[in-house]
């Protein structure tokens, strides 16, 4: 795949401007420690300037800062961004939250490493592939895979209620290599993890996601998935416990 999927729009990436999915975002799984331990070791023996495109609630940022020297974190969200300020360490001054899109945002070289968690596959790929590259600096993707033991019956019953009819699964990474202005130098998986959560917000949960917000799906259907989900799990335990994994991939420029 060569070209960005036609159901990475800004439309559906505009979901995660909505207040409700920001103050919903913190349920969905955290990223390891082990996680965040990796990126600080990416910064020993640098200046400790950090770029994360696409930080949302600073799940990366709030707890990277510690080893950082400075993180320059952009996201086009205000809602987001009002989350990320407000949660545990979203005061740290080492911290500049910039509230703009990724594509036009001006950016303040020299980093040392770029991050990306779960949002670099929103953006403008023909803008930020080349915005990324001229950096000339490595970009670590990261992205959260769930697999809890009910994922057959979560693939036909979350179709059911989706606001983006158009999706389809795709390799991000590979796609990205594919274009050919960035590529893939490292790409390793990590865990499984265990995500300990209760029945009431993995529910929620969903609601962050940019298909099934509430706003978009309308109130009764966004009440009648829930109550199917909880039909679902009506067999499980409270707290759930959910398997997951984290994939780290490291883009670099291309060579000419």
């Amino acid at each position: 795949m060569r070209h960005q999927p036609d159901f990475l729009n800004a439309h559906n990436g505009a979901a995660f401007q909505d207040s409700e999915v920001a103050s919903l975002y913190q349920l969905r799984p955290l990223y390891p420690d082990e996680i965040i331990e990796g990126l600080a070791h990416r910064l020993q023996g640098t200046a400790g300037r950090v770029l994360e495109i696409g930080c949302g609630t600073g799940f990366v940022t709030r707890r990277l800062a510690a080893s950082a020297a400075h993180i320059h974190a952009v996201d086009i969200s205000a809602a987001m961004m009002s989350e990320a300020r407000s949660l545990p360490g979203g005061d740290n001054p080492r911290i500049r939250w910039h509230c703009a899109a990724a594509e036009t945002a001006p950016f303040d070289p020299p980093y040392d490493l770029i991050v990306s968690g779960q949002a670099f596959h929103w953006l403008d790929w023909s803008v930020m592939s080349p915005r990324v590259a001229a950096l000339d600096t490595p970009m670590v993707l990261l992205n959260v895979d769930v697999k809890p033991r009910w994922l057959d019956e979560l693939r036909a019953l979350v179709p059911l209620f989706s606001t983006i009819s158009t999706y389809e699964p795709f390799d991000m990474v590979a796609a990205l290599d594919a274009q050919g202005t960035l590529r893939c130098t490292e790409r390793t998986r990590h865990g499984p993890y265990e995500w300990e959560v209760s029945i009431d917000n993995y529910i929620a949960s969903f609601h962050a996601r940019s298909s099934l917000t509430r706003s978009r799906m309308g109130r009764p259907a966004a009440d009648e998935f829930d109550a199917k989900l909880r039909d679902l799990l009506a067999s499980e335990s409270d707290p759930l416990r959910v398997i997951f994994t984290v994939e780290v991939a490291v883009m670099g420029q291309s060579s000419p």
